[in-house]
């Protein structure tokens, strides 16, 4: 198993390539939240004496958001392309494969989208713009990466996986947030599944309804053991989540934008849910996170 961490939750924060070798210490891989953290430019030649020095640290990276409803989300790629945001993730492609980065994570959309009523149609037409993004960068060897992110469905990710090509990573702790059970998030989308993201949370009951609540891996309801047991080997990467999110799934609203989610489904989720409590300050989180990926 390739055991790795987002940037953002490092103990230190690195500074360049050798800040990021002693960062890492006995974790093989960061995942970058963009490809200009090194080089705002993207510059050629500054990459190319990077990667040297980067030798020996397996590297992942961020694309952004990619939303064809939303393309000045796109900031970095905006900027990289001109104005075009399509030429800017080619550029950051490109670049990836200049770094001999190993794959390009990307998102959709936001809780805001999914609820805007025109969620399936963002989908579509995003799926449109992704399409030849894969072809780019399968032509330089690197997977597009998509996340099961706050807003995505594993259900939505299977179609739009099947229309574009991407590959799937897997964040159990996202998937809760749309009731799914993990373990049968896991079942649905093991074939597709490229890279883990490590965490855990506790479902508590609300007055508003179901809400995610943040704890160390290992006291949440995430059944780690009988996930990782059921999907591929692929990198396990520890990514702490902030976000404290409400599902209120007696809203009408709310259900019918959901309409893959069963009730035995629902219920099994509800079944793990207990009284509200605070979530688990992100600073208690991180040494248990770095203890379970470490097998310590």
């Amino acid at each position: 198993m390739i055991r790795g961490i987002v940037l953002r939750d490092l103990p230190v924060v690195p500074d360049g390539p050798a800040g990021l070798r002693a960062a890492l210490g006995e974790l093989e891989l960061c995942q970058l939240p963009g490809l200009r953290w090194f080089s705002p430019t993207l510059d050629e030649s500054t990459l190319d004496a990077l990667a040297v020095e980067l030798s020996g640290i397996r590297l992942a990276a961020g694309l952004g958001a990619i939303n064809a409803a939303h393309p000045g989300r796109a900031t970095e790629a905006m900027e990289l392309g001109d104005g075009d945001p399509v030429r800017g993730w080619r550029r950051m492609i490109d670049a990836a494969a200049r770094l001999t980065v190993e794959s390009l994570h990307f998102t959709v959309g936001t809780l805001e989208d999914r609820f805007s009523g025109d969620w399936p149609r963002q989908l579509a037409a995003t799926a449109e713009l992704v399409r030849p993004l894969v072809r780019a960068a399968d032509e330089v060897g690197i997977p597009l990466v998509l996340k099961t992110h706050e807003e995505m469905t594993s259900f939505e990710l299977l179609r739009f996986a099947e229309a574009t090509g991407v590959v799937a990573g897997f964040s159990p702790v996202n998937l809760l947030t749309r009731l799914e059970h993990p373990v049968a998030a896991a079942r649905r989308l093991a074939p597709l599944v490229h890279t883990v993201f490590l965490d855990d949370a506790a479902i508590t009951w609300t007055p508003a309804g179901l809400a995610r609540r943040m704890r160390p891996v290992g006291e949440g309801v995430v059944p780690w053991p009988e996930i990782l047991g059921r999907l591929p080997a692929v990198p396990v990467v520890l990514d702490l989540h902030r976000a404290e999110l409400d599902m209120p799934f007696h809203r009408e609203d709310w259900a019918v934008t959901h309409p893959d989610l069963t009730v035995p489904e629902l219920l099994s989720v509800a079944s793990l849910a207990t009284a509200d409590e605070p979530a688990t300050p992100l600073a208690h989180r991180r040494e248990p996170g770095l203890k379970a990926l470490l097998g310590k």
